[in-house]
């Protein structure tokens, strides 16, 4: 019975955590970072690690919710299917049903409690760093030109009439 409330948690707790980590990092952090490579000119292979080194921070505030989310989708969908009556009238008890999700909870919280002191500081930090040490670099990553697209519109048409006289 354990193996298969596991098997029916797993799924809307990884649907739920892709979820709410792309909802939450797209909120939180792409839009600045995206940013940062337009205007400041940071360099795509930076803003990648930066990407992922904040993520174990967003991970943090996404494990409850996406246990949260698992487990009610989980046992609406066993009560709405009529499995809880038949796991009742075969004489399992409540609180047995509800172990499994319990201890996966548990274990979850555990997880998140180590992300969050011991994984999730030192890359926020890392991240930090990096990002200041690449937009405080000296040398330009970007070279802004005036008039590029008046330019090349004049280049074109030249070479438009060259091509149309012959």
């Amino acid at each position: 019975m354990d193996r298969y409330l596991i098997g029916e948690l797993l799924p809307p707790f990884l649907f739920a955590f892709g979820a709410f980590v792309s909802l939450v990092f797209t909120v939180d952090n792409l839009y600045e970072l995206m940013r940062k490579v337009v205007e400041a000119g940071l360099p795509w292979d930076i803003a990648l690690k930066v990407f992922v080194l904040k993520l174990p921070r967003v991970i943090v505030f996404v494990f409850p919710m996406s246990t949260l989310l698992a487990t009610l989708m989980t046992y609406s969908r066993l009560s709405s299917e009529s499995e809880l009556i038949a796991l009742r009238g075969c004489g399992v008890s409540v609180y047995r049903m509800v172990f499994t999700a319990v201890i996966m909870s548990f274990i979850v919280s555990g997880i998140t409690f180590i992300v969050s002191e011991e994984i999730a500081p030192a890359a926020t930090y890392e991240a930090a760093r990096t990002l200041d040490v690449a937009l405080k670099s000296d040398k330009p990553v970007i070279v802004k030109q005036n008039n590029i697209f008046t330019q090349n519109i004049a280049e074109f048409n030249r070479k438009m009439a060259v091509k149309t006289k012959f």
